[in-house]
């Protein structure tokens, strides 16, 4: 694949520079990356494997480019997306779907949605979901585990923004957007202030908590929460033979 060399911050750095971004700035810089990926995805079927903050880059003009499409796969009919990964874990641990994690034959774009909605949580929050766990421990929380209500974490973000990145990081693909147009579709409205065209209310297990979940008093002084609270909750079913799997399948990318 020949690419454009791009000079500019990637998103990761910016909100290391500035902190967490305004909910406009996130999505006007997100939304050109979900209308690419749908194109990417009708086109081609491709999925990217890798959309992250560090591989998303803004040029001088102020637009936003993939940097990385070293794992990207074709989606085609009757062949297994991970057959040349050699039954390795592929993907950024912080930012990797569950059914990636689990290495599942019928990825589609709806892996890449997660990654996105990942992201749009790491960008309007200043959190990667399950800071501070090391990579063992992530993939096996991008499974089973939670992370905080993006507005237990920055108060000033609207619920509506909240809701679509519930639904983005739903861990069964069938529970969250159906194709791309319609996460475009929403990121406009949001944008417009206008109600979600695709909203759909709750079912099915988000990584994002509710918002009552895991909230303490505020103490004097500012709000305190517990801080396994922001490092996920652990399942404890299944969770050893999950490591298990984990250790014999992960290779670092």
């Amino acid at each position: 694949v020949v690419m454009e060399h791009v000079d500019g911050a990637t998103l990761a750095e910016m909100v290391a520079g500035t902190g967490p971004l305004t909910p406009t700035v996130a999505l006007r810089l997100l939304l050109p990356v979900a209308e690419a990926l749908q194109l990417a995805w009708t086109q081609s079927h491709l999925v990217l494997r890798s959309l992250k903050p560090q591989n998303l880059r803004v040029n001088a003009l102020g637009q936003i480019k993939i940097s990385d499409f070293s794992l990207a796969v074709q989606i085609r009919e009757g062949e297994d997306p991970t057959r040349f990964d050699g039954g390795h874990v592929v993907g950024t641990p912080h930012f990797i779907a569950p059914e990636q994690v689990l290495v599942q034959k019928d990825m589609d774009h709806r892996a890449d949605m997660y990654a996105l909605g990942a992201t749009l949580y790491f960008l309007v929050t200043g959190k990667t979901p399950f800071e501070g766990l090391e990579t063992m421990a992530i993939l096996e929380q991008q499974v089973t585990g939670h992370i905080p209500h993006p507005r237990a974490v920055n108060q000033r973000l609207p619920g509506p923004l909240c809701g679509v990145i519930a639904r983005l990081m739903m861990k069964k693909p069938a529970d969250r957007y159906a194709a791309w147009a319609e996460v475009a579709a929403d990121f406009k409205a949001l944008l417009s202030n206008r109600s979600l065209p695709h909203h759909r209310p709750g079912g099915g297990d988000s990584t994002v908590l509710p918002l009552t979940g895991g909230l303490k008093e505020a103490p004097a002084g500012g709000r305190k929460y517990d801080r396994h609270h922001f490092t996920g909750r652990r399942s404890h079913a299944g969770a050893d033979l999950l490591r298990m799997l984990l250790w014999m399948l992960l290779a670092i990318w």
